[in-house]
C-alpha cells in the first residue's frame, strides 16, 4: 500500500507549534478558510511558503500580546490585524 505524505507538512507543524489555525491564516490572507485547505493540498512553493511563515509568525506574536495583556485596544490594536500587501 502506498504511504502518502502530507502536503506542505514544514508548514503545518509551525502552524500547530505556534496555535495558529487555517482560519486565522485565511483572514489574514483576506480570503476564506476552505481557499487556504485548497493552497495546502498541494506543495507550495518557496515564496509562498515564507509568506505563510510570516503570516505564522505575526499571528502567532498578536495572540502572544492578547494573551499577556499588551495589546492596546484603545489604540486599535486588538492584537489581531495583520497589515496586508
Amino acid at each position: 500500500m502506498h504511504k502518502s505524505t502530507l502536503a506542505n507538512a514544514d508548514v503545518r507543524a509551525e502552524m500547530k507549534c505556534a496555535g495558529v489555525t487555517l482560519w486565522q491564516i485565511a483572514d489574514a490572507l483576506n480570503v476564506c478558510e476552505m481557499t487556504v485547505t485548497r493552497r495546502f493540498r498541494r506543495e507550495m512553493n518557496e515564496p509562498a511558503k515564507r509568506e505563510v511563515f510570516e503570516l505564522i509568525a505575526k499571528i502567532s506574536s498578536s495572540t502572544s500580546k492578547i494573551k499577556e495583556g499588551q495589546a492596546d485596544v484603545g489604540n486599535g490594536d486588538s492584537g489581531n490585524e495583520l497589515p496586508q500587501g
